[in-house]
C-alpha cells in the first residue's frame, strides 16, 4: 500500500463499510506482508480502525475456509469473558476480548458446521451464519453452555470464565469508607468438566492460556478434564488478551501441533481444520471392527454318509 495513502487509511479506516469492502478484496492475502492483516494494523495507529478492520477479517475471512470440512456437524463454543457481580456496580471479571473464540466460530461456520455460540459480554458483532446466545456471568455460562452440549457433536470452551465468584454480591453499592476491604470469594463450576460429565462421548476442545510451562500445564488439563484437544497460548507482556493475532500450541493424546503467530482469523482456519482432522480420526477409531467369518468347512465324504 503506498505510503501517500496513509491518510485516508486513518481517516476512514474506522467506518464499518469502509472496512467491510477494503477487505473483501484483501482477505485472500491476509498473510501477505504488503498487503494482510499485519501491514494495515502497522499502517492505522487509530485503535478503533484497527479493531473495525481486525472485524471485517473475521466477517470475511472465513470464506476462504475449506468448504464442507465440517458439513452439518453441530458446534457448540463459548467465548469471551464472564463477569461476577460485587454490587451494583463493580463487577469481577478479566481481560479476555473474545476475539479468538469469534473468529473460530466464524471459522467453524464457513467450514459447514452449525454453530452456536455462548457469549460472554463482548463488544463483536455476531459471525454470520452464527446463532448466538449471550450470557452474563459464570453461572449462565454454565447453564448455556451445558444446553448447548446436548445437541452438539464439538464442544469447544474458549471462554476465559471466572474461576471464583463474590460468595454474596451485596445488594446496595458499597461505599468507599474503610482504607481497606476484604472480599469473600466462592469457586465457580468448572464448565468444561461439567460438560465432558454430562457428555462423555463428545468430541471436547479446551484452551489454556498460561504465563509459565504451557505444555506442562496444557497437557495436564487434557488428562484431568478428559478432553480430545488443547489449544494453549500464553499471556502477559502484552500477549493474547485483547490482540489481534496470536499463536497456539495444540495438543491431544498422542500429538501436538504449533500453529504460529498470525492474525486471529488465520490462527482460527488452521484450528478448525485441525479440529476437523481429530474429530475424523476419533470416529474411525471409534468404530467396531467387523470380523471376517471364515467360511464353513464343507463335510468329508466319511463324515456325510449314514452309519
Amino acid at each position: 500500500m503506498a505510503e501517500r495513502h496513509q491518510p485516508q487509511v486513518y481517516s476512514i479506516a474506522a467506518h464499518r463499510g469502509f472496512a467491510d469492502a477494503l477487505v473483501a478484496g484483501l482477505v485472500p492475502r491476509y498473510s501477505d506482508p504488503e498487503f494482510g492483516l499485519a501491514r494495515l494494523t502497522l499502517l492505522v495507529p487509530s485503535s478503533r480502525a484497527r479493531r473495525t478492520i481486525a472485524e471485517a477479517f473475521i466477517r470475511h475471512a472465513g470464506e476462504h475456509t475449506t468448504p464442507g470440512l465440517l458439513a452439518g456437524v453441530r458446534v457448540a463454543i463459548n467465548a469471551g469473558p464472564t463477569r461476577e457481580p460485587v454490587d451494583p456496580v463493580r463487577v469481577l471479571t478479566n481481560r479476555s476480548s473474545g476475539k479468538m473464540g469469534f473468529a473460530l466460530a466464524q471459522a467453524l461456520a464457513q467450514a459447514g458446521a452449525e454453530v452456536r455460540l455462548i457469549a460472554g459480554p463482548v463488544a463483536l458483532d455476531t459471525p454470520a451464519g452464527v446463532q448466538r446466545i449471550d450470557v452474563e456471568t459464570a453461572a449462565d455460562m454454565l447453564d448455556a453452555s451445558l444446553a448447548a452440549a446436548s445437541e452438539a457433536e464439538i464442544f469447544i470452551g474458549t471462554a476465559a470464565i471466572a474461576d471464583y465468584r463474590p460468595a454474596q454480591a451485596e445488594p446496595g453499592k458499597i461505599k468507599k469508607s474503610a482504607s481497606r476491604l476484604s472480599l469473600k470469594l466462592e469457586r465457580t463450576e468448572d464448565v468444561i468438566s461439567a460438560v465432558r460429565k454430562a457428555h462423555p462421548e463428545l468430541f471436547i476442545v479446551g484452551f489454556a492460556a498460561e504465563t509459565d510451562d504451557l505444555a506442562k500445564y496444557a497437557r495436564d488439563k487434557l488428562k484431568r478434564k478428559g478432553l480430545d484437544m488443547v489449544a494453549a497460548n500464553w499471556v502477559g507482556a502484552g500477549r493474547a488478551f485483547d490482540q489481534d493475532h496470536n499463536a497456539l500450541q495444540v495438543f491431544w493424546s498422542d500429538g501436538e501441533k504449533t500453529l504460529a503467530q498470525a492474525p486471529k482469523i488465520e490462527l482460527a482456519t488452521a484450528l478448525v481444520e485441525l479440529i476437523a482432522e481429530r474429530l475424523a480420526a476419533k470416529r474411525s477409531a471409534d468404530k467396531p471392527t467387523s470380523r471376517r467369518r471364515s467360511p464353513p468347512k464343507k463335510a468329508s465324504a466319511k463324515s456325510s454318509k449314514s452309519r
